[in-house]
């Protein structure tokens, strides 16, 4: 085999294998963008349906924030490695109005302070149901970053996708 016929046929071998590499690549991104719509979908849908069936308002009252630090679950997963957590729990009085039960409930949100008013909004086909408003605008916040960075990342998929294209046309045409 002649020294040009061997280096066109290696060539050729390294652009298959660079074609292979990119397709692999083009794929994982609509995997990933995949996963961050589906993680927009389930936030979204819940905030939705927490925000449109809980309407009654209550007031309320931070009544104490506790932090402890505690041993992370994955602690042993990882050799012993001794790894620390600040765990925070919240209580909150709730100002009933006799259809709601709950006097004091309980939160993990980190944000809040000591005699901080917040509001309650529960639903009154189900009491049992509720969410603090100020929780509700975080999540507001998570759907909102998830949507943006859900459309940056498919402007990069189809850019990637456009360039994969142009190769795989050079590829094809022996380029």
């Amino acid at each position: 085999m002649s020294g040009k016929k061997k280096q066109s046929k290696e060539i050729r071998q390294y652009r298959r294998g660079r074609i292979k590499a990119e397709f692999i690549c083009i794929i994982s991104m609509f995997a990933l963008e995949l996963v961050i719509l589906i993680s927009a979908v389930f936030v979204g849908c819940d905030h939705a349906s927490k925000t449109g069936n809980c309407t009654v308002p209550l007031d309320a009252v931070v009544t104490s924030v506790s932090e402890e630090r505690v041993l992370s679950q994955n602690t042993m997963k990882h050799g012993g490695n001794y790894k620390y957590i600040t765990k925070t729990t919240v209580t909150v009085s709730v100002m009933t109005d006799g259809i709601f039960k709950e006097k004091t409930i309980t939160s993990d949100a980190p944000y809040f302070r000591k005699d901080q008013k917040l509001k309650i909004y529960y639903d009154p086909e189900d009491p049992s149901v509720y969410y603090i408003e100020e929780q509700m605008e975080k999540t507001r916040e998570t759907l909102i970053t998830l949507i943006v960075i859900a459309a940056l990342w498919l402007a990069a998929c189809a850019a990637l996708t456009l360039l994969f294209a142009k190769h795989y046309k050079k590829y094809k045409n022996g380029e």
